[in-house]
């Protein structure tokens, strides 16, 4: 979490050459009536651990913020109050829209915010495959039914999804590496990835990026 913390700092930092202010607002609906008066939060870091929170109140199922940035900034959006899961939008200058509905929060509007929308889609694509490929699994296990070769067709099934989204997101970054979205996904998996993922990234990598990590 540390890291991840230290790579958003790094995002801002980065981003702050630009002089010009982006203005941008955001129009936000919520399906769930039980969360009006309930805040939202667009969180940043600053020098790596210091939070910063812009705090709006939901009423009448919609938010709205008006704002600006010198340069596109991720930002991790929390409902704090209600135990949802957090999700990220971009702050760049134009219309950002953001839909809430039950679990699931849609952002667009934006160029930044369409290629990050596309890249958590994908996401939640793949992580569905594997959670139905997991649970048939244990419907049989818990029946006791699995066979060594069902054992292994299983295991090979899912280690091809894992291979199939690890390449998904290096393809993402790849075309993405120069915009803040690409780098916030370059910096969120370079430190986990195993090393033969780890070297594909160090070849895509910015100068800037390689300077952060002391990539020669």
């Amino acid at each position: 979490m540390k890291n991840l913390v230290c790579c958003i700092s790094f995002l801002l930092v980065l981003t702050a050459c630009s002089e010009k202010k982006q203005h941008f607002k955001i129009e936000g609906t919520v399906s769930n009536r039980m969360l009006n008066g309930k805040n939202i939060i667009f969180r940043k870091s600053v020098d790596g651990n210091a939070l910063i929170n812009d705090t709006l109140k939901i009423q009448k199922s919609a938010f709205a913020w008006k704002g600006s940035v010198k340069a596109p900034e991720v930002r991790n959006v929390l409902l704090p109050e209600t135990g949802a899961e957090s999700f990220l939008v971009v702050l760049e200058k134009g219309d950002i829209t953001i839909n809430i509905d039950g679990d699931t929060a849609l952002v667009g509007g934006t160029p930044l915010n369409e290629i990050l929308q596309a890249r958590v889609t994908q996401n939640r694509q793949n992580m569905r495959q594997l959670m139905a490929i997991d649970n048939a699994y244990m419907a049989k296990a818990d029946s006791m039914k699995v066979t060594p070769e069902e054992e292994a067709a299983y295991q090979a099934e899912r280690t091809a999804l894992i291979v199939q989204n690890t390449d998904n997101i290096i393809a993402f970054i790849k075309e993405n590496i120069d915009n803040v979205v690409g780098k916030y996904f370059f910096m969120k998996h370079y430190l986990y990835f195993p090393r033969e993922r780890k070297d594909q990234l160090k070849a895509i990598a910015t100068d800037d990026l390689k300077a952060l990590y002391g990539i020669e």
